[in-house]
């Protein structure tokens, strides 16, 4: 559940700013086969991909992930 949620922040948040895969993974360092397969959901992102990825939408790792703590927090309040 982790990796699609982690890939649909990514894929929600490059689709808002406009751009293409192939140019958040030029911006990322990454290559936009490994970007893809995050978005997919069939790779998780390690902590340094995290940390790239938030560099290239010029935010922090937290900000980036807010969505799925606050889906993660959710769920546990509800139990």
């Amino acid at each position: 559940m982790a990796k699609l949620a982690v890939g649909k922040i990514i894929r929600d948040r490059r689709l808002k700013a406009g751009w293409t895969q192939e140019h958040l993974a030029d911006r990322a360092d990454l290559s936009t086969r490994h970007l893809q397969s995050i978005e997919g959901g069939k790779k998780g992102a390690s902590i340094e991909t995290i940390f790239k990825l938030s560099k290239a939408f010029n935010t922090s790792p937290g900000k980036l992930l807010e969505p799925l703590w606050l889906s993660w927090k959710e769920e546990r309040v509800l139990r």
